[in-house]
């Protein structure tokens, strides 16, 4: 749950011992108490409580969240961190005050605590909509790489992409946004991106950070088979469809 303003009483199960697994929140405000029930690991981050945080079964971690029940781990489980060391929020979609769509796409941030868009909160630097081009999971891999090599930023729609080439993102800074539950599918033994130097916010591909030196990171197959892709240096591959990718090995963490 991320950029959410709860006013009352927040509750993380489905009440009277619902089930309950895990969960992240980032970026929100409770006014209420917050009724954990039987999470076992939750991550709260730079968040506001205005109330009460209940219960807790294994893990229960909160970095830069104003609010927050003191360090107790383990028993309570609570591991509480003043602040969160580096963190880049994920864009999201708003309507200006003229009535256009834009893209919100915050920068890197250092060292905080509290939600982004609380009283006094600094502007964000946004794109508008036609930046963008807004995918359809029945897109083909062709059209997709065809408005990237245009310099267009891309906005995945929910749905299952089924492609047959790797997509390949290679301006730099160039925004990949998700909606929902977008997901890429490939054949078996195709690499599941071509990136370079880009930024993939919610489903996609891999994280970098445009500008650094590569770094090596592997991929294996559907089949086993390892294979090396080029990244830039603090890059984390991620899967595109089950069961394809391993992370990449040692490096810098990207931001929460």
């Amino acid at each position: 749950m991320r950029r959410v303003h709860i006013k009352g009483i927040l509750w993380l199960e489905l009440g009277n011992g619902g089930y309950s697994s895990g969960g992240y929140i980032a970026d929100s405000k409770v006014d209420g108490i917050t009724i954990n029930g039987s999470q076992q690991q939750w991550l709260t981050r730079d968040s506001e409580l205005g109330g009460d945080w209940t219960n807790g079964i294994w893990n229960q971690v909160f970095s830069g969240v104003l609010g927050a029940p003191a360090q107790g781990f383990p028993n309570p489980p609570y591991t509480t961190l003043p602040t969160s060391p580096v963190t880049r929020e994920k864009p999201y979609l708003f309507v200006d005050a003229a009535g256009g769509w834009r893209v919100a796409v915050p920068g890197l941030r250092h060292d905080t605590a509290g939600t982004t868009w609380g009283a006094g909160a600094p502007s964000v630097p946004s794109l508008p909509l036609c930046d963008f081009y807004i995918a359809k999971p029945t897109d083909s891999a062709q059209r997709i790489n065809q408005e990237l090599a245009r310099g267009r930023h891309l906005l995945l729609t929910p749905g299952v992409y089924h492609l047959d080439r790797a997509l390949r993102v290679k301006r730099p800074d160039t925004v990949v946004l998700g909606l929902g539950m977008p997901s890429l599918a490939r054949p078996p033994a195709t690499p599941p991106c071509g990136s370079r130097t880009w930024t993939a916010y919610g489903s996609p591909v891999c994280w970098s950070t445009p500008g650094r030196r590569s770094r090596r990171c592997w991929s294996r197959s559907a089949g086993g088979t390892a294979t090396a892709a080029t990244r830039p240096t603090r890059s984390r591959c991620r899967t595109c469809s089950s069961g394809s990718a391993a992370p990449a090995s040692a490096g810098r963490r990207p931001a929460w």
